[in-house]
């Protein structure tokens, strides 16, 4: 069973030491970009990228150009990379695609878990409010990013993960940016959004795809508003 505190805290999300080095570049780059440690607009260096994580410079730019593709950096010729700005006119259309996406993978979960899942979420479910309750903000947003992706794998798509793995990132950057605007005098709406993935879990452990469907939009539509309000 996975232990949601280990998540909450990190120990569950540390960089894998046996994947390939531009694999592994491209974790950390988007782990510092999403989490605003690289702050849009921000020149970055890949002299200090080498010496910061003991690579040489081939895997960095490889990792620089899958973040160029994911539209997280970019690269202008004899000027150098620059984390790109948040566009918070591409809120709409991200959540957009999202919010369908999102309930697509919710049906499909719901509709393909098996017994063992099933034990895993009722048991996740349980851990939640209490896990809630404790965290920070960065372990609010570990645990988000956690339940997403495990909602994902459950679908059992691989076209549909790696899809929703784009925009999961995309948006994620908009919330932290939404916590680093309001600051941690601000949280509820952040907590309200995990607990609103009980009744989703709960759909899916069920196996009630309609359900789990509207629980899906349902979430992504209420932090979109949130998001939308402190952007």
């Amino acid at each position: 069973m996975i232990d949601l505190e280990q998540v909450r805290s990190g120990l569950a999300n540390r960089e894998d030491a046996s994947l390939p080095l531009a694999e592994r570049a491209y974790r950390h780059l988007l782990h510092e970009i999403i989490r605003l440690s690289l702050r849009p607009g921000q020149v970055v260096h890949e002299t200090e990228l080498q010496q910061q994580l003991g690579m040489g410079r081939t895997p960095i730019r490889e990792a620089l150009l899958r973040l160029s593709g994911d539209k997280l950096v970019t690269i202008h010729p004899r000027r150098g990379t620059f984390v790109s700005d948040m566009n918070v006119t591409d809120l709409g259309a991200v959540y957009e695609v999202r919010a369908d996406l999102e309930s697509l993978a919710a049906k499909l979960a719901a509709e393909r878990s098996g017994d063992e899942e099933v034990l895993e979420l009722a048991d996740i479910r349980r851990q939640l409010p209490a896990i809630v309750e404790r965290s920070d903000p960065d372990g609010l947003m570990a645990v988000d990013l956690y339940l997403h992706r495990l909602v994902y794998r459950l679908a059992r798509n691989e076209f549909l993960v790696s899809t929703l793995e784009h925009y999961l990132n995309l948006s994620t950057r908009l919330a932290c940016g939404a916590v680093d605007r309001a600051g941690t005098s601000s949280l509820d709406w952040l907590a309200d959004a995990l607990l609103e993935f009980v009744p989703l879990l709960q759909a899916i452990e069920e196996h009630r795809p309609e359900v789990a469907m509207v629980a899906a939009r349902d979430h992504a539509a209420a932090v979109e508003a949130n998001v939308r309000q402190r952007v």
